[in-house]
This record gives C-alpha cells, sequence and structure tokens, in this order.
C-alpha cells in the first residue's frame, strides 16, 4: 500500500465517524453472549477475522440498515440502524459477533469499508429469527473475504456466544448495485 492510500485510508476512519449518524440513535443492540431476539426483532450473528495485518490498530466490520427499493442507506443523520465489530488489526483467530436488531435487510460495504471480494452485498434478517450472516475476513490488498459455511464454524459460535439459540440459519445474500450514503455537516 503506497503512502498517499495509507494517508487517505487514515483521513477517512479518523473523519467518517465525525460525519455519519451524527446523534448516534442506532436500535441495534450488541449481544456479548449472544441470546434469542426480542419481540419483534431480529438477531444477527457474523465472526471477524483478519489474515493479514490491517493498516490501523483495530480493523472493523459494520453492517448498516439497507433500503432495497432506494438503493440507499436506511437513516440519516439522526438515526442510523448499524452493527460495529472491531478486532485486532494484526492477524488473529476468528472472533463472533451477534447483534439484536430491527428486522429488514443490512448492507456491508458503506463508508469506505475494504471491498469485498465478489461485490457488496446485503443481508435479510427476519422479525423474531437469528442468522448467521457469514466470516468477514481481511487478506489483502483492501479486500475481504466473506465465508459462509455455517455447520463449519457452528460450535465455534455457540463456544464464543453460548447464549445464542440453537436454530441459527443462513441470512439471504444478494448483491449490491449501488450504496446511496448520506453526509452530515455540524
Amino acid at each position: 500500500m503506497n503512502h498517499r492510500h495509507s494517508l487517505w485510508l487514515a483521513t477517512m476512519f479518523a473523519v467518517l465517524p465525525l460525519l455519519h449518524g451524527c446523534l448516534g440513535l442506532n436500535a441495534a443492540r450488541s449481544l456479548e453472549k449472544g441470546g434469542i431476539p426480542g419481540p419483534g426483532q431480529a438477531v444477527i450473528i457474523y465472526g471477524v477475522r483478519v489474515d493479514s495485518p490491517w493498516s490501523a490498530p483495530q480493523f472493523q466490520v459494520s453492517l448498516d440498515a439497507y433500503n432495497v427499493k432506494e438503493e440507499a442507506l436506511d437513516g440519516g443523520c439522526w438515526r442510523l440502524n448499524r452493527t460495529v465489530a472491531l478486532v485486532s488489526g494484526k492477524p488473529g483467530p476468528t472472533k463472533y459477533f451477534s447483534f439484536e436488531v430491527p428486522p429488514g435487510d443490512y448492507v456491508y460495504g458503506s463508508w469506505g469499508a475494504p471491498s469485498l471480494r465478489g461485490g457488496a452485498k446485503y443481508f435479510s434478517a427476519s422479525a423474531d429469527q437469528a442468522v448467521f450472516v457469514g466470516e468477514f475476513v481481511y487478506k489483502q490488498a483492501n479486500e475481504v473475504e466473506l465465508l459462509r459455511d455455517l455447520e463449519a464454524v457452528r460450535p465455534a459460535i455457540f463456544a464464543a456466544l453460548p447464549d445464542t439459540p440453537k436454530d441459527i440459519s443462513f441470512a439471504s445474500a444478494r448483491p449490491v448495485g449501488t450504496i446511496r450514503m448520506f453526509l452530515c455537516t455540524p
């Protein structure tokens, strides 16, 4: 990665948290040990792993509420439902995360995230269900691979998130054409 690209990434990671979701109203709630969805809610589960050193101390994977019809983030300056998972920027094992969220569609690939191999995708989470999105693995060259082998990782998920319901299923994954974002200014 050249110096100019590194500087651009560092600037984006420093500035973007200040400009989006200004008030921080977010209905997504982290479930440290997993858990069943509350009435009318959904649970999203995913793993994050870094295989190649990332250019910052922490590597983040977030899924943002997405309006498929509008091809836009489903939120604005006052509210944005988003899950945020942070791991060390150094290579290490997969860490699993669980979030209670309003049911709907959630997209990976907004706000300067590394490219997803195969293109950006959105995932559907239905009310009263727990769904597994996959494992987001940072490989190299600003690219993330999504691994979706639930049966292979099921024991690791239950070890990391013991309160996760046993009947977790796959979140459907569909390609995204465009992700229209918004910009908030102070």
